[in-house]
């Protein structure tokens, strides 16, 4: 599975200028549409509108699998549920080619739903993360291992995190708070007693981990978060064979979840701190780091998760070590 680049700073610009298969006026029916379901003939209906972002796929920063699973088809839900800048909807009309149908004004948007939950409780964890503690207003539908939820601000912004714990009509979060951070600004902020927004669960992760005999986890600070969920999954499946965690922080005072993680009896954890060099290893993650300290083996899942240039490392460093393993980069 390819997870590849980043949009450049002018990358709006570059894609106003590639050549549309039609004229933005041009009508398709969605049996044309269906038909464009390859990497290299991608189309996609959003709120209507047909778009051909085949070439774009490669510079998605989620991945190219988040808008490949949706190749002929109306992604217009997934779209909306994400949060998107308006430099990102931008790039998105330049790639438009036209609409679906030949009434665009009775296309019916699909509707996300968005569900209410009420803080509960905030612990401190660390300098900058806490735990969010909510009750759900209405019972939700169960997560999906790997999937995560989008929460919303006043201004109807998201932003995606994976639960640390769901069950009933509890849900917990684990969020850090970053200077820049318009949700995370937000959530913590929040006082118990007020009342947030979230989506649906949404995710592309169908891997059944119990098929694999050895599995590799790599979390870069609060990537740690959908990583845990998969531990817990492979807890409660009575998972026997070793697991191994390489997590990296910048010093001990920044690890998340350290209790719980150390409640994993298959779970070998290293820690690697990028600011501390009184403990090994140390330093920003590299393929000596990977070598050393991972046990590679035949039928191997990877899944990954942090920061999109920690992502984009692990990536290249596991193709110099040519590991044959199936990959799952989460972002």
């Amino acid at each position: 599975m390819a997870f590849l680049g980043i949009p450049t700073r002018n990358a709006a610009h570059t894609w106003g200028n590639a050549p549309n298969a039609a004229a933005p006026s041009k009508s398709f029916s969605k049996a044309e549409i269906a038909k464009h379901n390859e990497p290299g003939d991608c189309w996609v209906i959003v709120d209507g509108g047909v778009y051909n972002v085949s070439k774009y796929l490669t510079q998605h920063p989620g991945g190219s699998q988040l808008i490949f699973r949706s190749a002929g088809k109306d992604c217009t839900q997934d779209f909306e549920a994400m949060f998107h800048s308006k430099k990102a909807r931008m790039i998105l009309e330049e790639l438009k080619i036209g609409v679906c149908g030949k009434q665009p004004g009775a296309f019916k948007k699909p509707g996300v739903p968005i569900r209410k939950m009420k803080l509960i409780e905030v612990i401190d964890l660390t300098h900058d993360t806490k735990k969010f503690v909510f009750t759900l207003a209405q019972k939700m539908d169960k997560i999906p291992v790997g999937h995560h939820v989008c929460i919303l601000n006043d201004k109807r912004e998201r932003k995606p995190y994976t639960p640390t714990y769901f069950s009933g009509n509890r849900i917990e979060f684990v969020i850090k708070n970053y200077p820049n951070g318009i949700i995370s600004s937000y959530i913590h902020s929040l006082e118990p007693g007020a009342t947030v927004k979230l989506t649906k669960s949404i995710g592309t992760f169908k891997q059944n981990l119990m098929n694999f005999k050895h599995i590799w986890l790599i979390a870069g600070g609060t990537g740690i978060t959908p990583l845990y969920q998969l531990l817990c999954a492979l807890q409660s499946n009575n998972y026997s064979n070793q697991v191994e965690l390489f997590y990296c922080n910048k010093t001990p005072n920044d690890v998340l979840l350290e209790m719980e993680l150390s409640e994993f009896s298959f779970l070998k954890l290293i820690h690697c701190f990028s600011k501390d060099s009184s403990q090994r290893p140390n330093g920003r993650i590299s393929r000596a780091h990977i070598e050393t300290h991972l046990t590679k083996r035949d039928d191997m899942f990877v899944g990954v998760c942090g920061p999109l240039p920690f992502n984009r490392s692990v990536e290249s460093i596991l193709k110099e070590i040519e590991l044959q393993a199936e990959r799952f980069f989460f972002e």
